[in-house]
């Protein structure tokens, strides 16, 4: 089963691998927590946006994807592996529990 990990970064002029590096961490360790919590084998691909630009392919990956906010719909549509209904409450319902902030 995948999920998705979107990783969203301010870009500075230059070179810059630290969010491609930082977003394939971030998969990994919710890949981790999901596995334990949901007690699924889940995937997770990491997305790393960059608001304002337009991203130019020149390799494509298969681990990581850069795009556009505009574009998350497009590539994850695209996937062909999709949760099951009961797959997706699990998650949901794991990461609603990890990450609900109460509000007072």
């Amino acid at each position: 089963m995948s999920v998705w990990c979107f990783c969203q970064s301010a870009w500075v002029w230059g070179a810059d691998s630290y969010g491609i590096e930082q977003a394939k961490n971030n998969a990994k360790t919710l890949a981790g927590w999901l596995n334990s919590a949901a007690g699924e084998n889940v995937w997770v691909t990491p997305i790393l946006t960059l608001p304002g630009w337009m991203v130019d392919r020149k390799v494509p990956s298969e681990s990581l994807y850069v795009v556009n906010p505009k574009e998350i719909y497009g590539v994850c549509s695209s996937q062909l592996e999709k949760l099951t209904e009961p797959q997706t409450r699990r998650i949901c319902h794991q990461l609603d529990q990890k990450c609900r902030i109460e509000v007072t």
